[in-house]
């Protein structure tokens, strides 16, 4: 409709042929879909009842060959959520208040602390090891080490965990029963069992236009609930698809933000942006070996992707209308054209105009010119960093079991007490 498609890279797969892939993959369960490579074709397959074996449409089709092997390069899984700061811009221009953020944040942090019991010890059954022994030096170092990584991704980042969200692999509906703005999502993992209902909120990563934020209606259905798990299914009904909509993604294995957290619905949504691909630039004659080292060597040189995203990040904290304004607009575009580099050979500049000059703090620019954010990120950011400067005096090595025959003369004073040992060099530094 309209010169989209709304199946684009999504095709079909027998619960029969399912299930013998995942005998050979040895999972537990079969999965709603696969991400596959069979004979010049790639993209999604999704279980569906009513066909036998492969259905592959047009839309998978990369080029002719013979070969003829079945690769599955993923399969659907709910991956646990996080918030970043590129949905936290949009969401927050979209009119969802600071007060949301700083809750999950502080949920967040919560949640770390009760990974330690009343001997400061963490947890070793919310890292999945709990048949090791907790006051054995290694591990805690190890488990200390994935707390402290927990810690900077909130600080440099602002990875915030949504438990009342996943990451899901998309699909299309082939059975056509989702209206336009609908979407079946049916969550099963170790924390959830659940087919979620009522208003979402989808956005595709990385996003940086206000309108790749999307917000539709999630349904249940007993026909979809028989088959389809771990996966969002989008609709194949209105004038454009969401996928297109949420960063110009499709099916073909793209991964999406998907949240039913209340506090996390915008009151609106923008139009979203057209991602209009650029032709790419044609060879005349075979490609060489030198031709890819030339590329590869061409494409080191000029990828501005990181650049882009810099700017946008410190543009959106200073202008009043934020991820709004129309220089952040024209961004987001360059960075799509920016993604599609290695595709096209097109080589996405940052007008000087749009240039920056100084950065706001959370960036942790230290050797250019920064200030503090008024902005929820800002907010976000020096509340983490109050919380790894803190002062704790209990010293990290205590309650621990350890082999007298390492200890040599003189260990005591390379005891590492727990703030240092938690913040390590970054205290310094911010």
């Amino acid at each position: 409709a309209n010169g989209f498609c709304f199946s684009d890279g999504c095709g079909m797969i027998s619960p029969l042929l399912a299930q013998e892939i995942a005998s050979k993959m040895n999972l537990s369960e079969v999965p709603s879909a696969f991400q596959i490579r069979f004979a010049g074709f790639k993209g999604v397959v999704a279980v569906n009842p009513e066909i036998n074996g492969l259905a592959l449409r047009p839309s998978m089709k990369k080029f002719d060959t013979n070969h003829c092997s079945l690769d599955v390069l993923n399969v659907a899984e709910a991956f646990p959520c996080y918030l970043n700061r590129q949905v936290i811009m949009i969401l927050s221009a979209l009119g969802v208040p600071d007060s949301s953020f700083e809750k999950l944040q502080m949920d967040h942090l919560k949640y770390l602390a009760q990974c330690f019991n009343s001997n400061g010890i963490l947890s070793l059954k919310d890292f999945k090891i709990s048949d090791l022994d907790p006051k054995d030096p290694f591990m805690r170092s190890l488990i200390s080490a994935q707390f402290r990584h927990q810690l900077m991704d909130l600080l440099t980042k602002s990875r915030i965990v949504l438990p009342k969200g996943r990451i899901l692999m998309g699909v299309v509906d082939e059975s056509g029963i989702l209206a336009e703005d609908e979407i079946f999502c049916q969550i099963r993992d170790d924390q959830l069992n659940q087919v979620i209902e009522g208003r979402v909120t989808v956005a595709k990563n990385p996003c940086m236009h206000p309108g790749d934020v999307r917000v539709l209606k999630a349904i249940k259905n007993p026909l979809l609930e028989s088959y389809s798990y771990n996966v969002i299914i989008f609709s194949r009904r209105g004038s454009r698809p969401v996928p297109d909509m949420c960063s110009g993604s499709d099916l073909d294995g793209d991964l999406y933000f998907v949240t039913w957290d209340e506090s996390l619905i915008p009151p609106q949504v923008d139009e979203p942006m057209v991602y209009d691909a650029l032709e790419p630039k044609i060879k005349s004659g075979p490609i060489t070996v030198e031709d890819l080292r030339e590329f590869m060597v061409f494409f080191i040189r000029n990828d501005q992707l990181g650049a882009i995203a810099n700017t946008h990040v410190a543009l959106a904290d200073q202008l009043e209308a934020g991820v709004r304004d129309s220089a952040c607009k024209a961004l987001a575009k360059l960075f799509s054209y920016a993604v599609d580099f290695p595709k096209t050979g097109y080589v996405a500049t940052i007008p000087k105009e749009v240039r920056v000059e100084r950065y706001p703090d959370f960036m942790m620019k230290f050797d250019k010119p920064n200030y503090a954010s008024h902005r929820v990120i800002g907010t976000l950011f020096r509340e983490i960093k109050a919380v790894m400067a803190e002062e704790i005096s209990e010293d990290f090595t205590g309650n621990s079991l350890i082999n007298g025959e390492f200890l040599i003369p003189g260990y005591e004073v390379r005891t590492f007490h727990y703030p240092f040992f938690l913040c390590g060099f970054m205290i310094s530094s911010i």
